[in-house]
């Protein structure tokens, strides 16, 4: 049975947790955490750790010279999550493992920090922290959005997605393969010993290296048949300030206007929709990015808050304590925002918050995962949403997916076929002028890997919301007519756009037809 000492550690590690997840300072939250504890022994303790903190020590080091009080379990932990920057994650495990009395009170030794940063020699650490440091390093090298490690029956694949392909890397010696996972689920602030349930953790890194490029990685494992698949995200801070310029996403001079022009109108719904990894959170950055101004006041809501944004004041949700999208939204109305962006319309409730939002005078920025652009607004109707409050809010959808483009240092320049200018043709590019039309094809170098593809551009869809469209919604027809309509009205569709970016060097015929599949 837990003892009473388990017990009061368990509520300060969980009220500490909570603290640090809004943002309080370390030593700010060990003061305010120890404020509802009775055992003084713990309070002199946090005292003296404040203390040492102040002093220069990591709250890891502090808890050492406490062994009577705090675990070696407990210890490494917290230095794993000082490390990794999931200090929360780590502070709420030791919450749960106190509660079930699975870690002591008391008992901690020197441990070993756990670091990861620059490629290490062989022979300095382990062989699995050697190989998850590089791969890790490798993988932000060629420009990779996510790492794939999945395990089979006799072997463990790792793959980059890089330029949204997935590409295969050599497969890690076999006596390390089952700690890889481990490895990972440790520095991400997750536990461990969990292999039947998925976990979600976090991994932050500053790479001097590569002149202290900010990463951020999520990461997700899940339980799957031969063991856990790991995916990580990362989020790459430092390229992502380099593209908050909106005119650098692809969008064509009168794609541009009209963007600029809907962005800036004071209220209103803009949609960015598409699937996943198509760019929209990109886009929605970028229009914030945009718009910064010290007489606007932004707020966002997202899930998680990806990159900070200097002017915005960003809301991550928390679902285990109620911070949900609606809830979210609806408290930030009270913080007098002008503009306010929302990460996803996941359901009725947020877009019914979005809308009364939108109608009361705010410019809301959000997302959908539609196909097209007018699939958006059935999407809608579909969870619920009256069509006349939409067609009252809603002033414009952006689709979008994200094509590769070819590489400029061995791209090759094609003959223009009949068959070719057939396509092009039926895709509204204007071939009339032959000598302005300059298609390339893919070849392959060492900067490209031999892929012939280096970087990726936005192809977009643009529809504005007019009286026709409104009408449109209010009588409840279906997109396809929505689409016929907008059509007629000059919309541009994204293979149409992409056809535009082929005709200018920028992609390939069959990269615009691979992402724009079942599209019309």
């Amino acid at each position: 049975m837990i003892d009473e000492r388990a017990k009061e550690q368990a509520l300060f590690w969980r009220q500490f947790k909570l603290l640090i997840s809004s943002g309080v300072p370390v030593v700010r939250a060990l003061s305010t955490a120890t404020e509802s504890i009775v055992d003084e022994q713990l309070k002199q303790s946090i005292e003296k750790i404040k203390s040492e903190i102040e002093s220069g020590s990591s709250l890891a080091d502090a808890m050492r010279s406490h062994g009577d009080l705090f675990s070696e379990i407990a210890v490494t932990l917290v230095a794993i999550g000082e490390e990794a920057g999931t200090l929360e994650f780590q502070a709420q495990q030791i919450a749960n493992e106190l509660e079930g009395g699975l870690i002591p009170v008391g008992g901690a030794k020197p441990v070993e920090v756990i670091v990861v940063s620059e490629k290490v020699e062989p022979g300095e650490r382990s062989k699995v922290k050697e190989y998850v440091d590089n791969m890790i390093l490798d993988a932000i090298s060629q420009g990779a959005s996510d790492i794939h490690i999945e395990p089979f029956s006799q072997s463990l694949m790792i793959r980059y997605r890089v330029d949204g392909v997935l590409r295969e890397v050599e497969e890690p010696q076999e006596d390390i393969q089952l700690a890889i996972v481990d490895r990972i689920k440790m520095i991400a602030g997750m536990d461990v010993a969990q292999k039947r349930f998925p976990q979600d953790g976090k991994i932050r890194r500053t790479i001097e290296s590569m002149g202290n490029k900010e990463i951020d990685m999520r990461v997700s494992c899940v339980p799957a048949q031969w063991g856990e698949a790991i995916t990580i995200r990362i989020l790459d801070v430092l390229s992502m300030s380099a593209w908050l310029n909106i005119s650098d996403l692809g969008f064509s001079p009168a794609d541009l206007e009209l963007f600029e022009s809907s962005i800036r109108k004071p209220h209103g719904i803009i949609i960015v929709s598409g699937p996943t990894g198509s760019g929209k959170s990109t886009v929605l950055y970028a229009a914030l990015a945009r718009l910064r101004s010290t007489e606007l006041k932004m707020l966002t809501v997202e899930d998680p808050v990806e990159y900070g944004i200097k002017g915005s004041t960003q809301i991550t949700v928390n679902p285990e304590i109620g911070l949900t999208f609606p809830v979210g939204i609806r408290n930030i109305l009270r913080q007098d925002p002008d503009i306010v962006m929302v990460s996803e319309i996941r359901d009725y409730e947020t877009a019914e918050m979005i809308i009364h939002t939108a109608l009361t005078g705010h410019l809301v920025l959000t997302t959908l995962h539609t196909n097209d652009a007018p699939s958006a607004v059935t999407r809608l109707i579909d969870m619920g949403v009256e069509p006349f409050l939409i067609a009252s809010s809603l002033i414009l959808v952006s689709a979008q997916r994200l094509v590769r483009k070819l590489c400029p240092n061995c791209k090759e320049l094609i003959e223009l076929s009949d068959a070719t200018l057939e396509l092009l043709t039926q895709n509204n590019v204007d071939i009339s002028d032959k000598s302005k039309l300059t298609l390339f094809k893919a070849v392959g170098c060492p900067e490209c890997r031999q892929t012939g593809m280096r970087g990726r551009i936005g192809i977009f869809e643009l529809m504005p919301i007019d009286d026709d469209i409104r009408e449109c919604m209010g009588r409840g027809i279906t997109s396809r007519k929505i689409r016929e309509v907008a059509r007629q009205k000059g919309m541009r569709s994204m293979r149409e756009d992409g056809m535009q970016k082929v005709a200018s060097g920028i992609t390939t015929i069959d990269e615009v037809m691979r992402v724009t599949a079942g599209s019309s």
